[in-house]
This record gives C-alpha cells, sequence and structure tokens, in this order.
C-alpha cells in the first residue's frame, strides 16, 4: 500500500476555503478513485489553522491515476499557492502493514489472466455443445424444436464471435477497474472485468437473433432457398446469424437513432 501523510497550513483567512477543498477532494476520492483506500483531514491539535491529511492507495498506480484526476490537478496548479502558507511531507512511500492494504498490481493482472481463461474455456464449450444440440434437432419434424435448433446454433455462431473478440482483447492487454491499462502501451480494445460478464451473456443474443435471421432472407433475399435448404444450408445460415449477431443490432441502433434524429 502506498501512503502520504503532510501538513497544510492554511494562509490568514483562508482556513475554512482550505478546509472546503480538502473535503471536496476527499468526496472526489470517495465516489471516482478505486484505487484510493483514504483521504483523511485531520485536525493540528497545536494549531487551528493546520490539518494532517492521511492518503492511502493501493498501489503506487492507483497515486499516479489520482494525480490525473481535476482536484489534484486544480491543488498542484494554483489552489496550493492560493490557500496554503506551509505545507510539510511527513511520511511518503510503501506501509510496512496495513489492514486496508489491497492486492498488489501483479496479483490483479493474474486474476484478469485467469478469468479470461475461464470466459474463453467457457465459449468454447458452450459453441460446440450449442452447435451439436441444435445440429441434432434441426431435422424434427416438430416446428418448436426446428426454431430450438436454429437458436442453439446461432448460439454457437455467436459464442465463436465473443470467443473472437474475448481473445482479441487478451492478447492485447488488461484494464483495471479505475481504467489503467496494462501494458501501458496497449492500444485498442484489451481484456477487463466488465467485458467478461458481457461475454457470459453475449451468446444468447444469436439464440435470439439466428430464427430471425432465417425469416429475414426468406423475406428480403432472391433465391433464399439456397440458404435455407439442405439441411447443412439452413446450419450455415443460423451460424452466420449468430456470428453476426451483434453487428446486427449494433446496425439496427445506429438506422433508428438517426430516424429520431431525423
Amino acid at each position: 500500500m502506498f501512503a502520504i501523510l503532510f501538513r497544510a497550513l492554511a494562509k490568514p483567512g483562508n482556513r475554512e476555503h482550505l478546509l472546503e477543498f480538502l473535503k471536496k477532494n476527499s468526496k472526489y476520492c470517495k465516489d471516482y478513485e478505486l484505487g484510493t483506500l483514504n483521504f483523511d483531514i485531520l485536525p493540528d491539535p497545536a494549531n487551528e489553522n493546520a490539518f494532517y491529511v492521511y492518503e492511502a492507495y493501493e498501489d503506487c498506480e492507483a497515486f499516479k491515476q489520482h494525480q490525473k484526476n481535476p482536484p489534484y490537478k486544480e491543488w498542484d496548479g494554483a489552489l496550493k499557492k492560493e490557500l496554503v502558507a506551509e505545507s510539510t511531507d511527513i511520511f511518503k512511500g510503501q506501509s510496512l502493514c496495513s489492514p486496508r492494504a489491497g492486492k498488489t498490481l501483479e496479483e490483479k493482472l493474474q486474476e484478469l489472466s485467469q478469468l479470461a481463461l475461464i470466459v474463453a474455456t467457457y465459449l468454447v464449450v458452450v459453441s460446440i455443445v450449442a452447435f451439436f444440440s441444435g445440429w441434432t434437432l434441426l431435422g424434427d419434424s416438430d416446428k418448436l424444436y426446428s426454431v430450438l435448433a436454429l437458436g442453439l446454433i446461432g448460439l454457437s455462431g455467436s459464442s465463436v464471435a465473443a470467443l473472437t473478440s474475448c481473445l482479441d482483447r487478451y492478447a492485447k492487454g488488461f484494464e483495471l477497474e479505475d481504467g489503467t491499462k496494462f501494458p501501458k502501451e496497449a492500444e485498442g480494445e484489451t481484456f477487463n472485468r466488465r467485458m467478461a460478464r458481457w461475454f457470459i451473456f453475449r451468446p444468447f443474443l444469436g439464440f435470439l437473433m439466428a430464427p430471425v435471421f432465417i425469416w429475414g432472407m426468406k423475406f428480403f433475399v432472391n433465391e433464399s432457398a439456397n440458404f435455407t435448404t439442405p439441411l447443412q444450408g439452413l446450419a450455415f445460415s443460423a451460424f452466420l446469424g449468430g456470428l453476426l449477431a451483434k453487428s446486427v443490432i449494433d446496425l439496427f441502433k445506429g438506422l433508428f437513432k438517426n430516424v429520431f434524429k431525423g
């Protein structure tokens, strides 16, 4: 855990202004900085115009993130010179022991790596099971089973799309809860916990979209029979519908936005 303790003496007539800013800074840390464990403001018993400020962060990276946020930039700019007569750093460095100490950066990255592998394994298993289950039901004469078969094959296609996206993000790097990326030079979309939850449920888009995709082809595609018969063609079309499910939904969202804006 990275900790800082400093004393700030307010300039004459600026005690309340300094206290107000420190409270605002503390609230910002609580609301927006996941890596900030403490931002405590303590009165100096010997001088009512002075305050001790104790800051605690999960690690040095969390403190660097804190330095990028608006209150710190405001403090480090003109405000500190305007309000503070004297600022004394008492301690700045790694704590020896603390019940608030969080996980190390290495532990967080290791957890994200394990989570990515779990999600990828889940998507592989789901895609295989869904495809063969759908193929088994596809030749059934019952219409309900036929729709279910299309949905399962579409679920398989959507699982493959999610797996591709998951592995692509995993290859580029990781993103912590506070938005910090590792490696720092990572570009584009990286793997994080929020996306892990999305990858778990994304395959079900294909389950819903594949039957709709097949029905749409029958209405809007010339010679649609080439894509819906025989069973291999129908299975391919359903798989393709699942594979493109998210792209199709994004397309419709964009169309609706343009229509309502117009």
